[in-house]
Protein backbone atom coordinates (compact mmCIF):
# COMPACT_ATOMS: atom_id res chain seq x y z
CA UNK A 1 0.00 0.00 0.00
CA UNK A 2 1.46 3.30 -0.61
CA UNK A 3 3.03 4.77 2.33
CA UNK A 4 0.47 8.36 1.63
CA UNK A 5 -2.46 5.67 1.97
CA UNK A 6 -1.11 5.04 5.96
CA UNK A 7 -2.18 6.82 8.62
CA UNK A 8 1.20 7.23 9.95
CA UNK A 9 2.03 8.98 7.10
CA UNK A 10 -0.55 10.54 6.01
CA UNK A 11 0.10 14.34 8.13
CA UNK A 12 3.66 14.24 7.02
CA UNK A 13 2.23 13.66 3.05
CA UNK A 14 -0.16 16.68 3.44
CA UNK A 15 2.76 18.77 4.07
CA UNK A 16 5.77 17.26 1.60
CA UNK A 17 3.26 17.03 -0.88
CA UNK A 18 1.02 19.46 -0.82
CA UNK A 19 3.13 22.43 0.10
CA UNK A 20 6.78 21.41 -1.28
CA UNK A 21 7.56 23.92 -4.44
CA UNK A 22 10.06 21.37 -5.79
CA UNK A 23 9.51 17.71 -6.77
CA UNK A 24 9.61 15.12 -4.31
CA UNK A 25 9.58 11.45 -4.89
CA UNK A 26 10.21 8.88 -2.28
CA UNK A 27 12.31 5.92 -2.65
CA UNK A 28 12.82 2.29 -1.00
CA UNK A 29 15.94 0.45 -0.83
CA UNK A 30 15.80 -1.21 -3.91
CA UNK A 31 16.03 2.29 -5.82
CA UNK A 32 11.88 1.91 -6.70
CA UNK A 33 9.86 4.70 -6.10
CA UNK A 34 7.29 4.05 -4.00
CA UNK A 35 5.35 7.49 -4.16
CA UNK A 36 5.49 10.77 -5.52
CA UNK A 37 4.13 14.64 -6.03
CA UNK A 38 2.05 16.06 -8.36
CA UNK A 39 5.21 18.32 -9.05
CA UNK A 40 7.38 14.84 -10.54
CA UNK A 41 4.79 14.45 -12.36
CA UNK A 42 4.71 17.60 -14.27
CA UNK A 43 8.18 17.78 -13.59
CA UNK A 44 9.22 14.61 -15.88
CA UNK A 45 6.03 13.92 -17.68
CA UNK A 46 4.96 10.66 -16.43
CA UNK A 47 1.33 10.23 -13.74
CA UNK A 48 1.95 9.92 -10.47
CA UNK A 49 0.75 6.15 -11.01
CA UNK A 50 3.32 5.85 -13.94
CA UNK A 51 6.49 6.81 -11.48
CA UNK A 52 5.46 4.51 -8.87
CA UNK A 53 7.16 1.42 -9.20
CA UNK A 54 10.02 2.70 -11.68
CA UNK A 55 13.48 3.13 -10.01
CA UNK A 56 15.11 6.68 -10.01
CA UNK A 57 17.40 5.20 -12.66
CA UNK A 58 14.75 5.57 -14.75
CA UNK A 59 14.89 9.10 -14.56
CA UNK A 60 18.47 9.50 -15.35
CA UNK A 61 20.73 9.89 -18.30
CA UNK A 62 21.39 6.81 -19.63
CA UNK A 63 25.13 7.24 -18.77
CA UNK A 64 24.51 8.48 -15.45
CA UNK A 65 21.98 5.23 -14.83
CA UNK A 66 24.96 2.95 -15.26
CA UNK A 67 26.86 4.43 -12.25
CA UNK A 68 24.17 5.10 -10.15
CA UNK A 69 23.79 1.64 -8.68
CA UNK A 70 26.54 1.27 -6.67
CA UNK A 71 26.36 5.27 -5.58
CA UNK A 72 22.99 4.46 -4.11
CA UNK A 73 23.81 0.98 -2.22
CA UNK A 74 26.44 3.24 -0.42
CA UNK A 75 24.21 5.60 0.42
CA UNK A 76 21.41 3.23 1.73
CA UNK A 77 24.31 1.64 4.06
CA UNK A 78 24.86 4.97 5.55
CA UNK A 79 21.90 7.37 4.96
CA UNK A 80 22.41 11.03 5.86
CA UNK A 81 20.56 14.23 4.83
CA UNK A 82 22.63 15.12 1.61
CA UNK A 83 22.56 17.98 -1.06
CA UNK A 84 23.55 16.54 -4.31
CA UNK A 85 24.30 18.66 -7.67
CA UNK A 86 25.36 22.15 -6.18
CA UNK A 87 27.30 25.29 -7.98
CA UNK A 88 30.72 23.51 -7.63
CA UNK A 89 30.02 19.98 -7.51
CA UNK A 90 29.36 18.81 -11.14
CA UNK A 91 26.34 19.14 -12.98
CA UNK A 92 23.34 16.54 -12.34
CA UNK A 93 21.54 15.63 -14.66
CA UNK A 94 17.80 14.13 -14.96
CA UNK A 95 15.50 12.67 -17.94
CA UNK A 96 12.13 13.61 -18.69
CA UNK A 97 9.74 10.85 -20.31
CA UNK A 98 10.47 12.53 -23.51
CA UNK A 99 14.47 11.68 -23.37
CA UNK A 100 15.19 15.38 -23.04
CA UNK A 101 17.65 15.96 -19.84
CA UNK A 102 18.16 19.19 -17.81
CA UNK A 103 20.05 20.02 -14.68
CA UNK A 104 18.75 19.18 -10.90
CA UNK A 105 19.52 20.01 -7.67
CA UNK A 106 18.82 17.01 -5.64
CA UNK A 107 18.09 17.32 -1.46
CA UNK A 108 18.05 13.46 -0.10
CA UNK A 109 16.46 13.12 3.73
CA UNK A 110 16.18 9.52 5.09
CA UNK A 111 13.05 8.82 6.40
CA UNK A 112 12.31 6.00 8.74
CA UNK A 113 9.09 4.28 8.23
CA UNK A 114 8.97 0.77 10.60
CA UNK A 115 11.68 -1.43 9.36
CA UNK A 116 11.50 0.04 6.28
CA UNK A 117 14.45 2.44 5.04
CA UNK A 118 12.94 5.14 2.39
CA UNK A 119 14.96 8.37 1.12
CA UNK A 120 13.04 11.18 0.18
CA UNK A 121 14.25 13.11 -2.63
CA UNK A 122 13.63 16.57 -3.65
CA UNK A 123 14.36 17.40 -7.02
CA UNK A 124 14.77 21.13 -8.53
CA UNK A 125 15.25 21.85 -12.26
CA UNK A 126 18.02 24.27 -12.15
CA UNK A 127 18.77 24.99 -15.71
CA UNK A 128 17.72 28.30 -16.00
CA UNK A 129 19.41 29.16 -13.09
CA UNK A 130 22.72 27.29 -14.40
CA UNK A 131 22.38 29.13 -18.06
CA UNK A 132 22.55 32.39 -16.36
CA UNK A 133 25.49 31.58 -13.54
CA UNK A 134 27.25 30.76 -16.82
CA UNK A 135 26.41 32.91 -18.87
CA UNK A 136 27.12 35.31 -15.75
CA UNK A 137 30.94 33.71 -15.15
CA UNK A 138 31.02 33.96 -19.44
CA UNK A 139 30.30 37.91 -18.76
CA UNK A 140 32.64 38.41 -16.18
CA UNK A 141 35.50 36.46 -18.17
CA UNK A 142 34.66 38.36 -21.29
CA UNK A 143 34.81 41.88 -18.74
CA UNK A 144 38.09 40.70 -17.27
CA UNK A 145 39.71 39.95 -20.22
CA UNK A 146 38.85 43.66 -21.62
CA UNK A 147 39.68 45.22 -18.38
CA UNK A 148 43.38 43.54 -18.26
CA UNK A 149 43.83 43.79 -22.31
CA UNK A 150 42.56 47.29 -22.60
CA UNK A 151 44.63 50.04 -23.92
CA UNK A 152 42.38 52.56 -22.19
CA UNK A 153 43.43 52.76 -18.62
CA UNK A 154 40.12 51.79 -16.33
CA UNK A 155 39.57 51.62 -12.36
CA UNK A 156 36.71 49.71 -10.71
CA UNK A 157 36.10 51.85 -7.22
CA UNK A 158 33.81 51.52 -4.18
CA UNK A 159 31.01 53.92 -3.39
CA UNK A 160 33.64 55.42 -1.16
CA UNK A 161 35.68 56.37 -4.55
CA UNK A 162 38.45 53.71 -3.50
CA UNK A 163 40.27 52.08 -6.00
CA UNK A 164 39.03 48.28 -5.43
CA UNK A 165 40.77 47.12 -8.91
CA UNK A 166 43.31 48.87 -11.72
CA UNK A 167 44.18 47.82 -15.23
CA UNK A 168 47.81 47.86 -16.54
CA UNK A 169 47.14 50.56 -18.69
CA UNK A 170 46.26 53.22 -15.90
CA UNK A 171 49.27 51.98 -14.08
CA UNK A 172 51.63 52.78 -17.02
CA UNK A 173 49.54 55.97 -17.24
CA UNK A 174 49.99 57.34 -13.85
CA UNK A 175 53.26 55.49 -13.63
CA UNK A 176 52.69 53.90 -10.46
CA UNK A 177 51.99 50.49 -9.66
CA UNK A 178 48.81 48.87 -8.71
CA UNK A 179 49.66 48.55 -5.08
CA UNK A 180 50.39 51.71 -4.61
CA UNK A 181 46.65 52.93 -6.27
CA UNK A 182 44.80 50.48 -4.41
CA UNK A 183 42.94 51.52 -1.05
CA UNK A 184 43.58 55.01 -2.44
CA UNK A 185 40.87 57.75 -3.41
CA UNK A 186 40.02 58.73 -6.85
CA UNK A 187 40.49 62.50 -5.46
CA UNK A 188 44.04 61.51 -4.91
CA UNK A 189 44.59 61.04 -8.84
CA UNK A 190 43.00 64.47 -9.76
CA UNK A 191 45.57 67.07 -9.62
CA UNK A 192 42.76 70.28 -10.79
CA UNK A 193 39.43 69.28 -10.95
CA UNK A 194 37.59 71.03 -13.88
CA UNK A 195 34.84 73.39 -13.03
CA UNK A 196 32.31 70.90 -13.03
CA UNK A 197 33.37 67.91 -10.76
CA UNK A 198 34.13 64.88 -13.27
CA UNK A 199 33.42 62.04 -10.19
CA UNK A 200 29.99 62.13 -8.62
CA UNK A 201 28.25 59.57 -7.22
CA UNK A 202 27.57 56.72 -9.29
CA UNK A 203 24.84 56.96 -11.23
CA UNK A 204 23.69 58.77 -14.85
CA UNK A 205 27.15 57.76 -16.84
CA UNK A 206 29.44 61.33 -16.79
CA UNK A 207 32.59 62.13 -18.42
CA UNK A 208 34.81 65.35 -17.92
CA UNK A 209 38.22 66.47 -18.37
CA UNK A 210 40.80 66.58 -15.30
CA UNK A 211 44.42 66.83 -14.95
CA UNK A 212 46.17 64.40 -13.64
CA UNK A 213 49.78 64.02 -11.67
CA UNK A 214 52.03 60.84 -12.81
CA UNK A 215 54.14 59.18 -10.30
CA UNK A 216 57.45 60.78 -12.05
CA UNK A 217 55.43 64.46 -11.58
CA UNK A 218 54.06 65.09 -14.77
CA UNK A 219 50.60 66.54 -15.59
CA UNK A 220 48.61 64.85 -17.93
CA UNK A 221 45.15 65.64 -19.55
CA UNK A 222 42.52 62.49 -19.50
CA UNK A 223 39.27 62.49 -20.63
CA UNK A 224 37.15 60.82 -17.13
CA UNK A 225 34.20 58.61 -18.16
CA UNK A 226 32.50 57.05 -15.12
CA UNK A 227 29.80 54.57 -14.80
CA UNK A 228 27.85 52.63 -12.01
CA UNK A 229 28.28 48.67 -12.15
CA UNK A 230 25.25 46.73 -12.25
CA UNK A 231 24.44 45.47 -8.74
CA UNK A 232 22.74 46.20 -6.11
CA UNK A 233 22.08 49.75 -5.50
CA UNK A 234 19.89 50.08 -2.69
CA UNK A 235 22.99 48.73 -0.72
CA UNK A 236 24.94 51.74 -0.82
CA UNK A 237 28.16 50.42 0.66
CA UNK A 238 28.06 47.86 -2.13
CA UNK A 239 28.12 50.23 -4.95
CA UNK A 240 30.52 50.41 -7.78
CA UNK A 241 31.76 52.11 -10.78
CA UNK A 242 33.87 51.53 -13.11
CA UNK A 243 36.00 54.66 -14.45
CA UNK A 244 37.74 54.73 -17.71
CA UNK A 245 40.51 57.18 -18.51
CA UNK A 246 41.42 58.63 -22.18
CA UNK A 247 44.71 60.47 -22.36
CA UNK A 248 44.23 63.60 -24.04
CA UNK A 249 47.05 65.74 -22.96
CA UNK A 250 48.21 65.69 -26.95
CA UNK A 251 44.63 66.60 -28.32
CA UNK A 252 44.31 69.38 -25.44
CA UNK A 253 47.73 70.48 -26.79
CA UNK A 254 46.63 70.33 -30.00
CA UNK A 255 43.28 72.05 -29.76
CA UNK A 256 44.96 74.77 -27.98
CA UNK A 257 47.68 75.53 -30.49
CA UNK A 258 44.96 75.83 -33.39
CA UNK A 259 43.21 78.38 -30.80
CA UNK A 260 46.42 79.97 -30.50
CA UNK A 261 46.81 80.33 -34.09
CA UNK A 262 43.29 81.57 -34.96
CA UNK A 263 44.05 84.46 -32.77
CA UNK A 264 47.80 85.35 -33.40
CA UNK A 265 49.77 86.04 -36.36
CA UNK A 266 52.27 82.98 -37.42
CA UNK A 267 55.29 85.59 -38.42
CA UNK A 268 55.23 87.10 -35.07
CA UNK A 269 53.16 85.27 -32.89
CA UNK A 270 51.55 88.50 -31.73
CA UNK A 271 47.48 89.14 -31.70
CA UNK A 272 46.40 89.07 -35.03
CA UNK A 273 43.52 91.90 -36.26
CA UNK A 274 40.52 89.67 -35.32
CA UNK A 275 41.63 88.92 -32.13
CA UNK A 276 42.69 92.61 -31.45
CA UNK A 277 39.31 93.92 -32.68
CA UNK A 278 37.99 91.42 -30.45
CA UNK A 279 39.88 92.57 -27.49
CA UNK A 280 39.50 96.19 -28.39
CA UNK A 281 35.52 95.55 -28.40
CA UNK A 282 35.75 94.27 -24.95
CA UNK A 283 37.62 97.50 -23.58
CA UNK A 284 35.90 99.77 -24.98
CA UNK A 285 32.97 98.04 -23.14
CA UNK A 286 34.49 97.64 -20.11
CA UNK A 287 35.49 101.59 -20.46
CA UNK A 288 31.68 102.61 -20.55
CA UNK A 289 30.79 100.19 -17.76
CA UNK A 290 33.81 101.41 -15.32
CA UNK A 291 35.11 104.75 -17.02
CA UNK A 292 38.77 103.90 -17.38
CA UNK A 293 39.92 105.32 -20.43
CA UNK A 294 41.93 103.10 -23.09
CA UNK A 295 44.50 104.23 -25.10
CA UNK A 296 45.32 102.79 -28.75
CA UNK A 297 48.79 103.21 -30.50
CA UNK A 298 49.37 102.71 -33.97
CA UNK A 299 52.77 102.08 -34.72
CA UNK A 300 53.93 101.79 -39.03
CA UNK A 301 57.51 101.11 -40.15
CA UNK A 302 58.90 103.90 -41.96
CA UNK A 303 60.66 102.93 -45.38
CA UNK A 304 59.88 98.90 -44.60
CA UNK A 305 58.97 98.40 -48.49
CA UNK A 306 62.75 99.45 -49.34
CA UNK A 307 64.07 96.59 -46.91
CA UNK A 308 61.81 93.94 -49.48
CA UNK A 309 63.12 96.16 -52.19
CA UNK A 310 66.67 95.55 -51.45
CA UNK A 311 66.65 92.49 -49.02
CA UNK A 312 64.04 90.36 -50.14
CA UNK A 313 61.08 89.25 -48.26
CA UNK A 314 62.79 86.63 -46.29
CA UNK A 315 65.19 89.33 -44.48
CA UNK A 316 62.01 91.40 -44.77
CA UNK A 317 60.38 88.91 -42.50
CA UNK A 318 63.01 88.69 -40.37
CA UNK A 319 63.22 92.87 -39.66
CA UNK A 320 59.35 92.63 -38.93
CA UNK A 321 60.09 89.37 -36.19
CA UNK A 322 62.76 92.10 -34.18
CA UNK A 323 60.06 94.86 -34.59
CA UNK A 324 57.50 93.19 -32.98
CA UNK A 325 59.65 91.49 -29.85
CA UNK A 326 61.21 95.30 -30.14
CA UNK A 327 57.35 96.51 -29.41
CA UNK A 328 56.44 93.60 -27.27
CA UNK A 329 59.36 93.92 -24.81
CA UNK A 330 58.89 97.86 -24.72
CA UNK A 331 54.87 97.22 -23.90
CA UNK A 332 53.62 96.77 -20.32
CA UNK A 333 52.36 93.00 -19.89
CA UNK A 334 48.27 94.49 -19.26
CA UNK A 335 49.06 96.03 -23.15
CA UNK A 336 47.78 93.81 -25.87
CA UNK A 337 49.96 94.16 -29.14
CA UNK A 338 48.59 92.91 -32.48
CA UNK A 339 50.29 92.56 -35.76
CA UNK A 340 47.07 93.72 -37.73
CA UNK A 341 48.90 93.19 -41.48
CA UNK A 342 52.15 94.11 -43.12
CA UNK A 343 54.35 96.47 -41.44
CA UNK A 344 51.71 97.77 -38.69
CA UNK A 345 51.43 97.18 -35.50
CA UNK A 346 48.61 98.27 -32.69
CA UNK A 347 48.66 98.46 -29.14
CA UNK A 348 45.20 98.60 -26.76
CA UNK A 349 46.39 100.14 -23.43
CA UNK A 350 43.50 99.82 -20.32
CA UNK A 351 44.92 102.87 -18.44
CA UNK A 352 44.23 103.12 -14.68
CA UNK A 353 41.96 106.32 -14.77
CA UNK A 354 38.93 107.75 -16.04
CA UNK A 355 40.93 111.40 -16.13
CA UNK A 356 42.19 112.26 -19.59
CA UNK A 357 44.68 114.22 -18.70
CA UNK A 358 46.08 111.34 -17.13
CA UNK A 359 45.02 109.18 -19.62
CA UNK A 360 46.67 111.27 -22.51
CA UNK A 361 50.27 111.51 -20.95
CA UNK A 362 50.13 107.71 -20.13
CA UNK A 363 49.12 106.72 -23.31
CA UNK A 364 52.03 109.42 -25.11
CA UNK A 365 54.80 107.62 -22.56
CA UNK A 366 53.68 104.14 -23.31
CA UNK A 367 54.25 105.21 -27.37
CA UNK A 368 57.69 107.32 -26.36
CA UNK A 369 58.20 103.46 -25.06
CA UNK A 370 57.80 102.11 -28.25
CA UNK A 371 59.70 104.56 -30.43
CA UNK A 372 62.86 104.43 -28.56
CA UNK A 373 62.43 100.81 -28.74
CA UNK A 374 62.28 100.77 -32.69
CA UNK A 375 64.94 103.31 -33.02
CA UNK A 376 67.29 100.24 -31.99
CA UNK A 377 66.43 98.01 -35.10
CA UNK A 378 68.91 99.20 -36.81
CA UNK A 379 71.75 98.38 -34.49
CA UNK A 380 70.35 94.79 -34.33
CA UNK A 381 70.25 94.59 -38.12
CA UNK A 382 72.07 96.47 -40.49
CA UNK A 383 69.41 95.45 -42.85
CA UNK A 384 66.89 98.07 -41.00
CA UNK A 385 69.18 100.62 -41.63
CA UNK A 386 66.97 103.75 -42.37
CA UNK A 387 64.00 101.88 -40.73
CA UNK A 388 62.02 103.88 -38.08
CA UNK A 389 58.73 103.80 -36.61
CA UNK A 390 55.67 106.64 -36.91
CA UNK A 391 53.14 106.37 -34.32
CA UNK A 392 49.68 107.70 -34.24
CA UNK A 393 47.66 107.74 -30.76
CA UNK A 394 44.26 107.63 -29.58
CA UNK A 395 42.28 107.57 -26.22
CA UNK A 396 38.65 106.16 -26.10
CA UNK A 397 36.37 107.15 -23.40
CA UNK A 398 32.75 106.52 -22.11
CA UNK A 399 31.71 109.34 -24.74
CA UNK A 400 32.72 107.72 -27.62
CA UNK A 401 31.56 105.48 -30.33
CA UNK A 402 31.89 101.80 -29.67
CA UNK A 403 32.60 100.58 -33.28
CA UNK A 404 36.30 99.09 -32.72
CA UNK A 405 36.89 99.78 -36.69
CA UNK A 406 36.00 103.79 -36.11
CA UNK A 407 38.42 103.98 -32.97
CA UNK A 408 40.96 101.99 -35.23
CA UNK A 409 40.66 104.87 -38.19
CA UNK A 410 41.22 107.79 -35.46
CA UNK A 411 44.39 106.87 -34.43
CA UNK A 412 45.44 105.45 -38.19
CA UNK A 413 44.50 109.53 -39.23
CA UNK A 414 46.99 110.44 -36.22
CA UNK A 415 49.58 107.76 -37.48
CA UNK A 416 49.46 109.54 -41.28
CA UNK A 417 49.84 112.69 -39.93
CA UNK A 418 53.07 111.41 -37.98
CA UNK A 419 54.28 110.48 -41.72
CA UNK A 420 53.69 113.25 -43.60
CA UNK A 421 55.76 115.12 -40.57
CA UNK A 422 58.49 113.89 -41.04
CA UNK A 423 58.84 109.94 -39.92
CA UNK A 424 59.51 109.08 -36.59
CA UNK A 425 58.14 110.58 -34.77
CA UNK A 426 54.77 110.20 -32.18
CA UNK A 427 51.61 112.56 -33.06
CA UNK A 428 48.14 112.12 -30.96
CA UNK A 429 44.85 112.82 -32.59
CA UNK A 430 43.81 115.59 -30.09
CA UNK A 431 46.57 117.93 -31.15
CA UNK A 432 44.17 119.11 -34.26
Amino acid sequence: MPLRDSAAGADAYRVIFRHAPDAVVVVGADGRIVDSNDRASQLFGWTVQELRGMTVEDLMPVDAAHVHGAHRRRYVAEPSPRLMGEVGSGDLRARRRDGTTFVVDISLSPIDVGASQLVAAAIRDVTADRMAAAALEASEARFRALFESSPQGMAVVDHRDRFVEVNPALCALVEQRAEQLLGTVLADLVAVPPPADPLPAAGEPVTSDAAITTGSGRQRWVEVHRAALPGDTAQADMRQSIVMFSDVTDRRARTALLAHRAGHDVLTDLVNRAGLMDHLGRMVARSHRDGLLVGLVFADLDRFKEVNDTHGHVVGDRVLAAAARRIQAASRAADVVARIGGDEFVAVLQTDTGDITEARDEVLLAAQRLLEACDGLPAEMPEADGVSVSIGVTIVGADDETDPDALLRRADAALYRAKAAGRGRVVADWDG
